[in-house]
Order: structure tokens, then C-alpha cells, then sequence
């Protein structure tokens, strides 16, 4: 319920927003991973990131409403 009423999904379209959170997989994590440096890398493929995702997304999106029609539920 907290990452739906917090939308913190939409967050992640802040790049500051990611930042923090990766910075606080890093903390939990048990080994030292500079898993936070990875957003230097998510910025500079930025441009790249953004074309698969909008290439993905509809057949992503239409297999979903699929799969969700094969279990009997609607898709809201």
C-alpha cells in the first residue's frame, strides 16, 4: 500500500529520487557494492534507456491485459 498511496514508482522520474533510492540499497546491503554509482551510468544511457523502454513497453503492456484476461480479472 505505501508504493501505490506514495507513488514511489513515479518518484523514480526524479533523478535525485533514484539516486536516494540506490543509495539506500547500497546501506542495506552486507557487502560493499557502489551499487549508487550506477545512476552515473543510468544518466549517461539516459537517451538509450528511454528508447528500449518506449520499444518494450506495448508488448509489455499487452501481454499483461492478456494474461490478466486468461485469470478472469479486468485490467483497471
Amino acid at each position: 500500500p505505501s508504493i501505490s498511496s506514495r507513488d514511489w514508482l513515479g518518484g523514480y522520474g526524479n533523478p535525485e529520487n533514484m539516486r536516494r533510492a540506490l543509495a539506500g540499497i547500497e546501506r542495506r546491503m552486507r557487502r560493499d557494492t557502489n551499487i549508487e554509482e550506477g545512476f552515473d551510468v543510468l544518466e549517461n544511457r539516459r537517451s538509450e534507456l528511454l528508447e528500449l523502454t518506449l520499444a518494450v513497453y506495448p508488448k509489455t503492456r499487452d501481454w499483461a491485459q492478456q494474461r490478466r484476461s486468461t485469470l478472469g480479472r479486468p485490467l483497471a
